[in-house]
């Protein structure tokens, strides 16, 4: 297990005052979230950043930002199994499983099956990149 990425639900406002607009590597609309992913590499700290747009009031991050606005959503690391991380983290103390899903991203190296936990306030993903 590897740490992956940051995802960062926010709006276009954010990405202005941080400049990093026209640097934006890919974007991916997410159909079965609803919202709209725009994926950032900075090259110095080599830490790769997922701003995450609510696209409609059903989207799965449209709480998160009415309530609390642009602000780090979760933390994602990569597995190799994501049926084992599952399993293990499933019957583990203070876990809560939110659910999974499986998509086809270009920019992560194609196939990615997903899954997301609740853990202690904090939201963690974990992810299976098919190669």
């Amino acid at each position: 297990m590897r740490f992956h990425h940051i995802g960062i639900v926010c709006d276009k406002k954010l990405l202005k005052k941080l400049r990093i607009e026209k640097k934006i590597d890919s974007t991916y609309i997410d159909k079965y979230q609803k919202n709209r992913l725009s994926f950032y590499l900075d090259q110095k700290s080599k830490i790769l950043y997922e701003f995450i747009f609510p696209l409609n009031k059903y989207s799965t991050t449209y709480n998160f930002f009415k309530k609390n606005g642009n602000g780090i959503h979760h933390y994602a690391y990569e597995v190799k199994n994501l049926k084992k991380i599952i399993i293990r983290y499933e019957n583990k103390k203070n876990f809560i499983y939110i659910n999974s899903y499986s998509a086809k991203i270009k920019y992560l190296g194609g196939k990615i099956k997903t899954c997301f936990f609740y853990y202690k306030k904090n939201i963690i993903e974990f992810i299976e990149i098919e190669k």
